[in-house]
Formats: C-alpha cells, sequence, structure tokens
C-alpha cells in the first residue's frame, strides 16, 4: 500500500511538469562508447551503445537492471519512468536533472536521455542508489553491475573469450513445433554453455540473455568489439519431417590460428558423436551475415531437427539440452588447444 501510494504521488508531481519526450544531450556532449557490460558476472547484449555525458555512462535501463531484480516502468507520455527494487523507488524525467528517490529530491550529475525510443539512465547512480556494486575496468572497456565474479582460469595463464550467440530471439522466434520455439531451445543451450565454459575460467558474451532481439550484425560485431577467440552461434533445424542430425555451417575463411572449417569440423564431431545424432557434416554459408561479417574464428551449430518428432522430443528435454552443451563445450575446448 505505501509503495502505491508513493508511486501515486511521484506520478502527480511529474503530470505537473511539462516534459519533452525525445531529448538527447547535445551531440558536442554525448559520445558513444564501445564498452562491454556484465551483469553479476554475466556478459548482457544491449540493444544500444551505451553513451558518455561528462565522463559518466548511460546505458539501456530495463536491459541493465533487470536482471539484479530491478523492475523498470516506462511512461511515454510523461517522459518519465521508476526504477524499483525492494522498498527504493527511483523516479527520473528525461532530461531533467532531477531525481526523486523514495519521494526525495536527488540531483543528478547527468539526466537520463531517450535513444530512438529507448531510456538511457545513469548507471552508476542508479546502481549505488540500489545498493548494488559497480565499477569500470578501463583495460577493457568493461563495465560491471553487481557481483562482479573473478573465475581462477584452469587452462593456464592465457585468458580465452568465446562469444556465444543464441540464434534468433524477441519477434524472430525461428522454427516452432509442438509449442516449442527454437528461440527458447537456443537461449537454454547458451546459458548452460556459458555455465559450463566459465567453469573453465573462460571469459565469455552472451549476444542475448534473455528473450531480445538482436540485429545479425550485432551479433558478429560483438565477437569483433572483444576480440574473441571463438563465436559460435547456436541454432536448431527444420525440414522434412523425416530428417535428422547435426550440422555445422562456416564461412571459407582461415585465420592465423585456425580457419572456420577447421572449427566446424572439430566442433561437427564433437557435437554429432557426443549426442549421438546423425552427421551431416559441414556446410560452407557464405550468404549468413552472422558468418560472413565475423572477423574472428566463428561457426553455426545446428544441434538437431526440431521438424522431427523424435529429435523435437529429445531437444524438449533439459537432460537433452545440457548434454547439447557439453558437447559444443567440448569442441570449443578442443579447438583452443
Amino acid at each position: 500500500m505505501k509503495k502505491m501510494i508513493l508511486l501515486l504521488v511521484i506520478s502527480i508531481i511529474f503530470t505537473l511538469l511539462v516534459v519533452p519526450v525525445n531529448v538527447l544531450a547535445s551531440t558536442t556532449d554525448v559520445v558513444i562508447t564501445n564498452v562491454n557490460f556484465f551483469v553479476n558476472g554475466n556478459s548482457v547484449a544491449l540493444e544500444r551503445e551505451p553513451v558518455a555525458i561528462n565522463g559518466r555512462i548511460l546505458a539501456p535501463a530495463r536491459t541493465v537492471f533487470k536482471d539484479i531484480g530491478a523492475k523498470v516502468d516506462w511512461y511515454p507520455q510523461k517522459g518519465m519512468f521508476t526504477i524499483i527494487k525492494g522498498s527504493t523507488v527511483i523516479s527520473m524525467t528525461i532530461g531533467h536533472n532531477n531525481a526523486i528517490v523514495n519521494n526525495v529530491p536527488t540531483k543528478l550529475e547527468v539526466p537520463p536521455i531517450l535513444v530512438r525510443g529507448t531510456v538511457m539512465a545513469p548507471v552508476r547512480f542508479v546502481a549505488e542508489t540500489l545498493k548494488t556494486e559497480v565499477s569500470w575496468d578501463g583495460n577493457n572497456r568493461a563495465v560491471y553491475v553487481g557481483e562482479r565474479g573473478n573465475p581462477a582460469s584452469s587452462r593456464g595463464e592465457r585468458q580465452y573469450v568465446v562469444v556465444i550467440d543464441p540464434g534468433h530471439g524477441g519477434r524472430e522466434t525461428g522454427a516452432v513445433y509442438g509449442g516449442i520455439k527454437e528461440k527458447d531451445l537456443n537461449l537454454d543451450i547458451a546459458k548452460k554453455l556459458q555455465t559450463l565454459l566459465k567453469a573453465e575460467g573462460i571469459t565469455t558474451y552472451m549476444t542475448r540473455n534473455n528473450d531480445s532481439y538482436v540485429g545479425l550484425y550485432d551479433r558478429s560485431a560483438l565477437a569483433n568489439r572483444v576480440n574473441a577467440d571463438i563465436l559460435i552461434s547456436i541454432h536448431n533445424n527444420a525440414y522434412t519431417p523425416g530428417t535428422t542430425g547435426t550440422m555445422t555451417l562456416y564461412y571459407p575463411y582461415a585465420f592465423k590460428n585456425i580457419s572456420n572449417r577447421n572449427l566446424a569440423s572439430i566442433m561437427q564431431k564433437e557435437v554429432s558423436g557426443y549426442l549421438g545424432s546423425r552427421n551431416i557434416g559441414t556446410i560452407v554459408r557464405a550468404d549468413l551475415a552472422v558468418l560472413r561479417t565475423s572477423k574472428v574464428p566463428t561457426a553455426l551449430v545446428e544441434v538437431g531437427y526440431m521438424s522431427n518428432k523424435d529429435e523435437l522430443k529429445n531437444l524438449a528435454s533439459n537432460s537433452y539440452r545440457q548434454k547439447a552443451a557439453e558437447a559444443i563445450r567440448n569442441g570449443i575446448l578442443k579447438a583452443l588447444k
């Protein structure tokens, strides 16, 4: 009840304000920053690049803070939004340097802004107000919100970096059979894979870790930006009901340490062998953006066929998806040797 009353008071206050809903800081004040975001130790794919105003970083509010248990509500007609976690209620207005925290006015160093419909909030202010740790790693150009995590590497001094790309997401469902969406299978396998790789001391980035849309070129762009050792894209297939098996796709390009063809061959052998699925083999796909535009060793694994009832039953099983993640992990570790 107290929270409802507080929100009502805040709403009345902001109703009295005339608020521009498409306010951006001037181009001289806003600098696009190629930084990586980690929330509670997990990499987060942002729908908009962070920006810096007067040395303070702003990032998509909902994407960053929902993973620390905060609820973000946006009221476009008023140009204001609230961020709620536990008993703490933060209210801010686009373009305004004042926030209201639990009904108490608070001065902001930089105002929140709106970038093509995305609410960008000052990260440090929000995190610290919510009693959440926030830190900046200048060497790796990374922002850490919440628990940072620092897994000890079990693979020697070399710190490997792997980008995991769960195919599709958001409005792109991928194949749908029996009410099961490919995007959900891809994401679950990817999350399991991330856990396995982190246990090996490997730094991981996810192009998405929730049901969000990620542009085709944004997927490879993340891997290019962090100079990943490997980019693995995870998908599931669909064709005729009788078609089964695993295949791995690649773009024909050889890097100094490994060619895409060799990476694909390793992944194909490990995944099909570990799962006991039909080995369809590796296939060149020069038309796929995620493969063509990647500047790091990349392979796209099609785990199984959702259009086949037996393979769909397997993919619907949590234990089978765990096994798929383990198979991909095995392939990655072998490729990194």
